[in-house]
C-alpha cells in the first residue's frame, strides 16, 4: 500500500525516478492520501435472506477496503497506521452497510431479533415493486398494542408469545431437518445460503400437512408483532432490546454499533450461524413498546442545506443532509466522519460519490466541503462517533 499526506504527491517523482502512481501499480497497491477522504470498497456477505454489503466491516467473515478506483487495500491496514490520529479514538469505525433482502415473501424476511448493546439506524433506498406494487414495504418491529390488551398484564402477554414461538419452532425444525437431507443429497454445505427458488422447490416436495401446519403456526406467531410501513426515504431507528425484522424487498443503508451480538427470537427458515434460537432469553428482556419511525430533529435549514438528526445513540450519531442544486456545507468535527450518497451524487473533499458510494473522512481531512454538483436535489447520510 502506498500512502501520502499530500494530494499532489501522486504526480511527483520519487528518488527512484518513478512516479508514485507507477510505483503503486508495480506493487498492485492503491494510492491513499491520509489527508483526504477515503473511498470505501464494499465486501459482499451472503445471507439466507439475501446479502449485506459492508463498507466498514472488519471481521473474520469479510473485510471492507479502501480503494483509489483501480486497486484496493484492506481497511484495517490503513487503520494500523494510527487509529487515534486517523479516527480520533481506538474503537472500530461505525459499521456502515447495505441490507439487500430477496424480494420473495418469507425467504427475504430477516431474523426477528434484538440486541442488548447494538443500536441501528436504517435509511430506505429501495422498495422492490415486484414484492410491494404500491412502493410501500415494511419492517416488523415491536408488538401489536391491540393484541396486548387481550391479556391481563405484560407478563401474561410474554408467556403467550413465547408459547406461540416455541410451537412454531417445532414445525420449523422438522422442515429444516428434511431440507438438510436435500442439501446433503445435492452436496450443498449445510451452512451455505440457498436460493429462494431452490428452497421453494424443496419445500413443495414436503408433505402438504406439514407445510400447512408451519404456515398456520407462523401466522399465529407473527400476529403478536407489528408491521410498520416503509417507503423510499424512510428513516428507522432501532433501540436496544427492541425486536425487529426488516421485510423482503426493502433495501436499506444501515449505520450500527460495530459489535456482533444478537438474540434471535424466531426465523422463517433455517438459521445458518447458530444451532439454536434465543427465544426464552430474548422474551425475558425485550421491550414491548417500539416507535421506529419518530420525527427527525431539524438541526439546520438555510442556504439550500437541510440537516436533520437521524439518530443520537451512545456510540454514534447520524444525520441526513439534503442539499439543493449546487449547495454545499462544511463537514467538521473532532473525530472521523462517514458519508454515504443516498440520492444523487455529492462531492466530499474533492471525492465524488455516486448513489450508494461511501467515504471515510479521517481526522487529517477535516474540515472539508460536501457539495451537490448536480442540478437536482441530493441526499447524503453522515455518521460521527461518540468516543
Amino acid at each position: 500500500m502506498v500512502v501520502t499526506q499530500r494530494r499532489e504527491a501522486a504526480q511527483h517523482w520519487l528518488p527512484t525516478g518513478r512516479p508514485l502512481a507507477e510505483l503503486a501499480a508495480a506493487v498492485a497497491s492503491p494510492v491513499v492520501d491520509l489527508a483526504a477522504p477515503w473511498r470505501l470498497g464494499a465486501v459482499e456477505i451472503p445471507k439466507p435472506w439475501g446479502r449485506e454489503l459492508w463498507y466498514t466491516g472488519i471481521e473474520r467473515r469479510g473485510e471492507s477496503t479502501v480503494t483509489d478506483g483501480a486497486r484496493a487495500a484492506p481497511l484495517s491496514h490503513l487503520l494500523a497506521l494510527g487509529r487515534a490520529q486517523l479516527l480520533g479514538g481506538e474503537a472500530d469505525p461505525v459499521l456502515l452497510k447495505v441490507l439487500d433482502p430477496h424480494p420473495q415473501p418469507v425467504w427475504g424476511d430477516l431474523y426477528f431479533e434484538l440486541h442488548r448493546e447494538k443500536e441501528e439506524v436504517y435509511f430506505v433506498v429501495g422498495v422492490d415493486r415486484t414484492a410491494w406494487p404500491e412502493g410501500i414495504g415494511a419492517i416488523r418491529c415491536g408488538f401489536d398494542p391491540r393484541l396486548r390488551r387481550r391479556w391481563a398484564d405484560d407478563e401474561s402477554f410474554r408467556r403467550a408469545y413465547l408459547e406461540a414461538v416455541l410451537a412454531y419452532e417445532v414445525a420449523r425444525r422438522e422442515i429444516d431437518q428434511r431440507l438438510d437431507e436435500r442439501r446433503r443429497c445435492a452436496g450443498i454445505d449445510p451452512a451455505a445460503p440457498v436460493s429462494p427458488a431452490l428452497q421453494r422447490q424443496w419445500l413443495e416436495a414436503l408433505p402438504a400437512p406439514l407445510r400447512r401446519r408451519e404456515a398456520r403456526l407462523r401466522r399465529r406467531m407473527e400476529a403478536f408483532t407489528r408491521l410498520w410501513p416503509l417507503d423510499v426515504g424512510s428513516v428507522v431507528r432501532i433501540a436496544r432490546r427492541v425486536p425487529h425484522a426488516l421485510q423482503h424487498g426493502v433495501r436499506v443503508v444501515e449505520f450500527q454499533t460495530p459489535v456482533y451480538e444478537r438474540l434471535i427470537l424466531s426465523f422463517s427458515q433455517k438459521v445458518l450461524t447458530q444451532s439454536h434460537w434465543d427465544t426464552a432469553e430474548a422474551v425475558a428482556i425485550m421491550e414491548l413498546d417500539a416507535d421506529p419511525l419518530p420525527p427527525l430533529e431539524l438541526l439546520e435549514d438555510e442556504g439550500g442545506v437541510r440537516r436533520e438528526q437521524v439518530a443520537e445513540f451512545r456510540d454514534f450519531a447520524a444525520e441526513r443532509w439534503t442539499l439543493e442544486a449546487r449547495a454545499a456545507h462544511r463537514l467538521e468535527g473532532d473525530g472521523y466522519r462517514l458519508v454515504l450518497a443516498a440520492v444523487g451524487a455529492v462531492e466530499v473533499g474533492g471525492l465524488r460519490l455516486e448513489p450508494e458510494e461511501a467515504a471515510l473522512v479521517p481526522c487529517p481531512a477535516l474540515p472539508c466541503r460536501v457539495e451537490n454538483l448536480g442540478e437536482e436535489k441530493a441526499v447524503c447520510l453522515v455518521a460521527s462517533p461518540r468516543f
